[in-house]
């Protein structure tokens, strides 16, 4: 045995017990070991004085509150797809329903298969991400987002209005409204969730709120043309998502996700 190895014969056992017969015939012949074996033999063991972990343990019993246990993925997003209705059901009665009436059968069919499967698979994926370990639907609902702009570009005619700006500049304004009130209710449902990633459930709520934007102005805008839907409202879309992205890079939330 050399002293590298006799040092972790020390770290492995109390100094009171025993030492192996390697070890005690090495100590023999080395000095060094000796004076360290020495040193540690008079030296008193420091411990912890019996109050402390008591104090300890008095102030975390101290700090804690109960909390309400978190909802399955499927109950949590059936309440958020049940917030979500209460806010279109609403901004839809104040807002009108004219682009209800300028869709035909089939783009109206189309659309509201997509954008009802956007708005479950976005609910699910801000559930999963409420408890750590879940199955996130984040793939999912970013390719309903793609089918729902394909629809777009398929079903509806591609042409540009003289007054696109005119037109255009009402939905983005009334959408992003609509994105920020869908934010705020939808951050309060989901601000008693564990997220493992700040970054992730910041943007993923971006994109409900903007989502819930975008299906309020399908129904209400009497402009359905593709241009004017991409543009203008898909335009809500991708400003609700990257304000969602800027939000989760403040210095504060990373800090949150950390501590998560």
């Amino acid at each position: 045995m050399d002293c590298k190895q006799f040092d972790s014969v020390l770290d492995r056992a109390p100094i009171s017990q025993e030492l192996p017969d390697d070890a005690r015939l090495h100590l023999a012949e080395c000095a060094r070991c000796r004076v360290l074996y020495s040193w540690l033999s008079e030296t008193p063991a420091a411990g912890v004085p019996a109050a402390i972990p008591n104090r300890l343990a008095d102030s975390l019993r101290a700090s804690l509150v109960p909390v309400k246990r978190l909802p399955a993925v499927p109950l949590g997003a059936l309440r958020l797809l049940g917030a979500c209705a209460v806010i279109l059901a609403v901004l839809l009665a104040a807002m009108g329903t004219a682009g209800v009436a300028r869709m035909t059968g089939p783009q109206l069919g189309i659309m509201t298969a997509l954008l009802a499967t956007g708005a479950v698979l976005l609910s699910s994926s801000l559930a999963a991400q409420m408890r750590p370990g879940s199955r996130t639907y984040t793939r999912s609902a970013a390719v309903s987002v793609l089918l729902a702009i394909g629809a777009v570009g398929g079903i509806f005619p591609w042409h540009v209005s003289p007054a696109f700006v005119a037109q255009g500049l009402p939905c983005l304004a009334s959408g992003i409204l609509v994105a920020v009130a869908g934010a705020v209710v939808l951050r309060i449902l989901v601000r008693r969730g564990a997220p493992v990633s700040a970054r992730s459930i910041r943007v993923t709520l971006g994109a409900a709120a903007g989502w819930l934007a975008l299906i309020t102005l399908q129904y209400k805008c009497p402009h359905q043309e593709a241009p004017h839907l991409l543009a203008w409202h898909g335009g809500v879309l991708l400003l609700s998502a990257a304000a969602g992205l800027a939000w989760a890079r403040e210095p504060r939330f990373r800090r949150d996700s950390r501590a998560a």
